[in-house]
């Protein structure tokens, strides 16, 4: 069976399972809210987000 999720889906699911709001993640991430909204919506292309994504990956000290 073929996995359709897209990258937007697969970062909220990852946000969620570490109970982080878009607003917590995006500050973590250096980047907007807006954007981060944009990105989980599939409304804007993901640039360079895929390096920062360390921290959805139990680095969670950096989240503090």
């Amino acid at each position: 069976m073929k996995n359709n999720t897209t990258f937007g889906e697969f970062l909220v699911k990852k946000r969620l399972e570490h109970n982080l709001s878009a607003r917590q993640l995006a500050i973590a991430l250096d980047y907007s809210p807006v954007y981060i909204c944009d990105i989980e919506k599939g409304r804007k292309p993901v640039l360079y987000i895929s390096d920062k994504l360390t921290i959805l990956h139990g680095q969670s000290d950096h989240l503090s």
